[in-house]
């Protein structure tokens, strides 16, 4: 599972707030893992993970601050290690990267639905 916590005091506390469930659909490899999350243009959290060290990547979405995530889906072509999320602050543009083979960079205008590769590396 991917878990969020959060902490109101600086990180003297935790607790959890919520988490991306385990599936069988992830495989039986080395994840979920490596997640990373950002806030969307729209005020939207976007999640996305690794769940095998050879298939696509997954994502899922927030619509109330990480308290509950749609179901995860998998990526159609976004596969690498280390996933790395942000969001232009002038452009709304999502980026994701990865490294390994190479160094990817995907960009989507649509809040993370589509997205356009780049092999940077």
């Amino acid at each position: 599972a991917v878990y969020f916590v959060n902490s109101s005091d600086h990180g003297v506390n935790w607790s959890l707030r919520s988490f991306i469930p385990w599936k069988a659909a992830f495989g039986d490899g080395d994840g979920p893992g490596e997640p990373t999350t950002t806030r969307l243009a729209d005020g939207r959290l976007l999640c996305v993970f690794r769940a095998n060290a050879r298939a696509p990547y997954w994502k899922a979405f927030s619509s109330d601050e990480g308290h509950t995530w749609t179901d995860a889906v998998q990526m159609p072509t976004q596969w690498s290690v280390r996933p790395l999320l942000t969001v232009l602050p002038d452009s709304g543009l999502v980026v994701l990267t990865g490294g390994r083979p190479g160094i990817n960079l995907w960009a989507s205008a649509d809040g993370g639905e589509e997205w356009a590769r780049f092999n940077i590396a």
